[in-house]
Formats: structure tokens, C-alpha cells, sequence
């Protein structure tokens, strides 16, 4: 499965629905595992799969995610399309879903049954309390966090083995994808000195000498700070 090397190990853990190497994977980049984890790399993977989207990160398939939470890691993981390689699109409604699509777009949009998840979570109460303790609170001892970080691997395992059907919902669709991604021309900024892409040039210079509003996305979504570079 694959035709490039850079990618076969992933399209070879779908393959044989290896759902726990994909989990760990995406969990030594995104930093702790979690149910939101789980459940990206559940849907990425089973998407590939229904779509037979093995590619090398061309814009060729593209992810349209709708959250920029956990499940998001877990999307880019498995489908291989990430911000860098400009094969996710971020559409920011604060759903846990997303759409894997090839470049004429047709694809599938999977969601997740709330229902289904939120009995997951009644038969994980000691997770939850930790949950709530170290992650919501940021409180704890060393001991706790052992703790939190034990449940919250079974309980990521937990959402990979109940699967698909009983977790997610699929439709077919077709979305309207943005155009190939041109190549910039890199400018030096005449006030910094420093490099950047032609096309952020603000009268000139790069956005933040000329002290632009730059839209940013953090936890907290899209949206325009101001000239402040935090």
C-alpha cells in the first residue's frame, strides 16, 4: 500500500488496521494521548481507507478540517495532508469532523455520534476526575499524572476498539477546494533585514514592521490580535 516511501508505514498500519501503532504514532507528535486523539486517528484512517487515499502530500488529497483541537493531530497523522504541506484546510466551526477529498472534490465527510462517545466517557469515571484535575484544573501531584496518563492511553484504546461504526458517521460529498497553492517569491524586509513571503508584503515590508493586523490561530480559534506579536 503506497507508492511513496516517506509514507509507506502509515499506509501499512491502515493497511492491516494497526490502530494501535497508529495511536502511539500520533501521539509522539501530538504529546499525550486522549480520546480526541483516538478518535482522529480513527476517522483518518478509516477515510483513507474508503477513499483508497494513499498519496504524497501534493494537494492531490486534501483534509478540510473543522476543529483545531486533538482530533485534528489524528487527521493529519493517518491522511498524511498537514498545514506545511498545504493539504489541510482549517474551516473554524469547532467540529470534531472532517472531510478527505481528492483535488476534483469528490470525498467523504465523517462526524462523530455524540451519544455513542458521551457513553464512552459514563464508563470512564476515574478518567474523567483526573481529567478534570490535571488537564482542566492543572492541579495534581506526580503521582496523579502517572495516573491521568495511564487512563488516558486505555481509554484512547478504548475509542479505536469500539470502532467506526458504533463511533462515526460517513457521507458522501463533494466540497469546493481552494485553488494549488502558488509558489511565493521571498522578500527581505527593508526595515528587519529579515526573509519572508512576497505575497505577506504589507507597503513594502513585512507585516509585523509595518504593524498589521495578522489573523492567528490559537486555542481559541481564528482571529486578529492586532499588531501585539502574541
Amino acid at each position: 500500500m503506497g507508492v511513496m516511501g516517506a509514507r509507506d508505514r502509515v499506509w501499512a498500519m491502515i493497511g492491516r488496521c494497526d490502530g494501535e501503532g497508529l495511536l502511539d504514532l500520533a501521539a509522539s507528535i501530538h504529546g499525550h494521548y486522549c480520546p480526541g486523539l483516538a478518535l482522529g486517528v480513527l476517522a483518518g484512517a478509516e477515510l483513507v481507507r474508503q477513499l483508497a487515499a494513499d498519496h504524497a502530500g501534493m494537494e492531490d488529497v486534501i483534509a478540510v478540517v473543522e476543529t483545531n483541537n486533538c482530533f485534528s493531530d489524528g487527521i493529519q497523522v493517518t491522511t498524511g495532508c498537514t498545514f506545511g504541506n498545504n493539504a489541510l484546510v482549517y474551516r473554524d466551526i469547532g467540529k470534531n469532523s472532517v472531510t478527505l477529498a481528492r483535488r476534483d472534490g469528490d470525498g467523504i465527510r465523517v462526524t462523530y455520534d455524540p451519544v455513542a462517545m458521551d457513553g464512552l466517557r459514563r464508563r470512564a469515571p476515574e478518567f474523567e476526575a483526573m481529567f478534570q484535575l490535571v488537564v482542566r484544573e492543572r492541579r495534581g501531584n506526580e503521582a496523579d499524572l502517572i495516573r491521568y496518563s495511564k487512563l488516558a492511553r486505555e481509554n484512547a484504546l478504548r475509542v479505536l476498539n469500539t470502532g467506526s461504526d458504533a463511533l462515526l458517521r460517513f457521507e458522501v460529498t463533494s466540497v469546493e477546494l481552494p485553488p494549488l497553492s502558488p509558489m511565493h517569491d521571498t522578500l527581505i524586509c527593508g526595515s528587519c533585514g529579515e526573509a519572508f513571503m512576497a505575497s505577506r508584503a504589507v507597503d513594502g515590508i513585512c507585516g509585523d514592521c509595518a504593524q498589521a493586523d495578522i489573523p492567528c490561530l490559537d486555542g481559541r480559534g481564528i482571529r486578529c490580535p492586532g499588531n501585539s506579536k502574541t
